[in-house]
């Protein structure tokens, strides 16, 4: 395999010498992109049997999905100290 650079790029990269591992940040890389995709591939798999069952998701139920997720985010966790005692 060979990887492709920009000439700016690639003096950045060798001006870097032996303390840079392109190797390992190539892997880092491709390994994170490869599981993105992964992700990516699987929500719409998701999706497309959700719709097949249930007919497709409208720009209504999208927003009021938004607005429950925010409506989550703002509200405090009540599991705080759980499993704590309290003084008297």
């Amino acid at each position: 395999m060979q990887v492709y650079l920009p000439a700016e790029l690639y003096q950045r990269v060798k001006a870097r010498g032996d303390a840079f591992n392109v190797s390992s940040v190539l892997r880092k890389a491709l390994e994170e992109s490869l599981a993105d995709l992964d992700r990516r591939e699987a929500l719409d798999a998701a999706i497309r049997a959700y719709e097949s069952g249930h007919g497709r998701i409208g720009s209504k139920e999208i927003a009021r999905q938004e607005a429950a997720d925010r409506a989550a985010a703002r509200r405090p966790s009540l599991r705080r100290g759980r499993g704590k005692k309290r003084a008297a």
